[in-house]
């Protein structure tokens, strides 16, 4: 099959991962119990509840970004990809502005020789603002209904179990960037490569 995109996560993969302390803040801050998805208990709460949650889950995430790094190997991939016409999109649990700040902080260049500004564009860029979220498959369906490309042409690149399980079943093969974490998410099934660095795609 030829490859036609790449679907990313944002923290931990097109991103170091987050601080220790990012993601007991985010449970902390939406009174999930233990073991509840925290998007989906903030869904199940009145209106005025989930606008209260989701703006403190934005106010630690922009904390966050503050200590925000890209992932080793992202410039050169990204790189590599717009040589090859190669689709890059981006579906992340977070809200917009991590992804509007890793661009514009990390992957945003000029031209030696025009002075023209040139800065990598993630198209699409599904955020917990679409309809459905990991580990749904949907984002990852509504990337390829956008490319207009099936599921044997493209990858998600991912770190997490819920990158993995959007991925099959979406039909999409899954790669996964290994940290110290997360070493039983390259054993899920779906998994086609496990990589430390993006360059190694």
């Amino acid at each position: 099959p030829i490859l036609h995109g790449l679907i990313f996560d944002l923290d931990g993969t097109l991103t170091l991962p987050p601080p220790p302390w990012f993601f007991p803040s985010l449970r902390a801050a939406s009174g999930a119990p233990p073991g509840v998805d925290i998007l989906h208990y903030i869904s199940t709460l009145p209106p005025s509840a989930q606008s209260a949650a989701n703006a403190h889950l934005e106010a630690i995430e922009r904390r966050a970004m503050s200590s925000m790094q890209p992932q080793p190997g992202l410039p050169s991939l990204l790189a590599w990809c717009e040589v090859n016409n190669i689709r890059t999109g981006v579906v992340t649990r977070n809200f917009d502005e991590p992804v509007s700040h890793l661009v514009t902080t990390h992957l945003t260049s000029r031209d030696p020789e025009t002075g023209r500004e040139r800065r990598h564009e993630f198209m699409p860029v599904l955020t917990r603002g679409f309809r459905e979220v990991k580990p749904s498959p949907g984002p990852l369906l509504e990337c390829m209904r956008v490319w207009g490309t099936g599921c044997g042409n493209v990858l998600m690149v991912g770190d997490s179990k819920d990158d993995v399980e959007a991925a099959r079943r979406a039909g999409v093969g899954c790669v996964v960037v290994r940290n110290e974490g997360n070493g039983e998410v390259a054993e899920m099934e779906g998994v086609v490569g496990v990589v430390e660095r993006l360059e190694e795609l």
